[in-house]
């Protein structure tokens, strides 16, 4: 018995150094911002607000929240209403200024860093959360 003893506590114990687990990780999918589509730049006066949003629509409506991720859709896409964005946990919003059967155009601000611009929106657009109207 006492041999038997003797050689487990003299066996070697191996361990695996390249542990592969055998199931595939779940990564959580994460919305880029999309890369405008024609966006032209707009050459406007200095007082035009070009590094938020809201204070560059509030230029052309009447809109009253301060923060882009507190409006809330109320109103259906129409010429001169807001459309409402939502990239990651970061809300922005833009003013439609025309509208087709494929997609819709918005003039904004800040969707490129303290830039103002045009750019064409498709319908299907998966950050488009809906539409805002006072």
């Amino acid at each position: 018995m006492l041999g038997l003893f003797l050689t487990l506590i003299t066996q070697k114990i191996l361990y695996q150094t390249d542990y592969r687990p055998q199931f595939k990780e779940i990564v959580p999918k994460v919305l880029e911002l999309p890369k405008p589509v024609e966006l032209e730049k707009i050459e406007e006066p200095e007082q035009v607000y070009h590094c938020s949003c809201v204070r560059y629509i509030r230029e052309f409506v009447d809109a009253p929240l301060q923060d882009a991720i507190d409006y809330k859709p109320n109103s259906t896409a129409s010429v001169g209403v807001v459309a409402i964005f939502k990239y990651n946990k970061i809300g922005h919003v833009a003013l439609i200024t025309e509208i087709t059967g494929e997609y819709f155009m918005v003039k904004e601000a800040n969707y490129i860093k303290c830039t103002a611009g045009v750019r064409k929106v498709k319908w299907d657009d998966p950050a488009l959360i809906g539409f805002y109207k006072k």
